[in-house]
């Protein structure tokens, strides 16, 4: 994944969070078949370095080429994604 650096967080939490770098290929989420959800097919560009929680539910359903992770409401409203996660390509 571009820029994605790993931070320490609570050993309380089950999550992993990282920090994504600035111009890493983002993509929102799309509703896909019996509640699923998917990349949409069209690519955008990250504005700022963004911290993110890596997503543990299977109805985000990773692919060859992206990953969801989960991020604040504000950032997901910016890129206009309908949940707080959007879809960082792997590296």
């Amino acid at each position: 994944m571009l820029g994605a650096t790993p931070t320490q967080g609570n050993k309380m939490e089950a999550t992993t969070k990282m920090t994504i770098a600035k111009g890493s290929e983002v993509r929102i989420s799309e509703s896909g078949y019996y509640g699923f959800w998917y990349p949409h097919k069209e690519p955008l560009k990250i504005e700022e370095e963004v911290e993110v929680t890596a997503v543990s539910n299977r109805k985000f359903v990773q692919t060859d080429d992206f990953c969801p992770y989960q991020v604040s409401p504000e950032i997901a409203k910016k890129y206009g994604s309908p949940v707080n996660v959007l879809w960082f390509r792997k590296k």
